[in-house]
């Protein structure tokens, strides 16, 4: 029996880099977000074309770091540019994340090239260390609760959660909290906890949802009474 020959550089060029006339834009997101359903938002004048609302540039890939994009840049871009040379902006609709503004066209990595930003201020242009990224999100728009009643959590994120997910709350009055990756929340300075947290079965009660229509898909989490 004689098998046809099949090709495979077709699997090398899905996990090849970058095209030469494009920058490859890796945007940190925490392991519980839907990461499928997010874009890229980009304007300024080094890209070769800026991206409207409500169509954001779709992903080109997905590793353990987030979601990634194929960002093709300007033959010539302007020197002085009036804004930022580049702007990104992950988000979701009005669900915005990590947000990226380079001011000038020379910091700008070159075409062919990759940068990775959100786990940290400004970007990197080599891939970090899995152990020194952040795996959740405490940011403002990551961290988005709603504390209902004195016993009850909603949580958006947690109805995309993993199964056996464990969830906590932590407190800061300073506002300090720090996602230390694989050591943990760190900088609680509240007198109690943290305190872990019950994720109740289904999404929220009737009169819940007819409280709050707009946390209808979240999920509940009860709090103990020593919170």
């Amino acid at each position: 029996l004689k098998l046809p020959f099949v090709p495979l550089h077709l699997a090398v060029n899905m996990a090849s880099g970058p095209a030469r006339n494009c920058l490859r834009a890796h945007v940190n997101l925490g392991s519980l977000a839907p990461r499928s359903r997010f874009g890229l938002h980009v304007w300024g004048p080094v890209a070769a074309s800026a991206t409207e609302w409500d169509k954001p540039l779709e992903p080109a890939g997905v590793d353990w770091y987030g979601p990634y994009f194929d960002i093709e840049l300007a033959e010539s871009p302007p020197e002085a540019p009036s804004g930022p040379a580049l702007g990104l902006l992950l988000h979701c609709g009005e669900d915005k994340r990590s947000s990226l503004e380079v001011a000038s066209p020379a910091e700008v990595p070159a075409a062919g090239s990759e940068l990775w930003f959100g786990h940290t201020a400004g970007f990197a242009t080599e891939a970090p260390s899995p152990e020194r990224v952040p795996c959740g999100d405490l940011s403002t728009c990551g961290a988005r609760a709603h504390w209902l009643t004195e016993g009850l959590i909603a949580w958006r994120a947690g109805a995309e959660a993993p199964a056996g997910s464990s969830f906590v709350l932590h407190a800061s009055a300073a506002g300090a909290l720090v996602d230390a990756g694989a050591a943990g929340v760190q900088n609680s300075d509240t007198d109690e906890g943290p305190h872990e947290l019950k994720l109740l079965p289904g999404r929220l009660t009737p009169e819940l949802a007819a409280a709050h229509p707009y946390l209808k898909d979240c999920s509940l989490l009860e709090v103990p009474h020593a919170a």
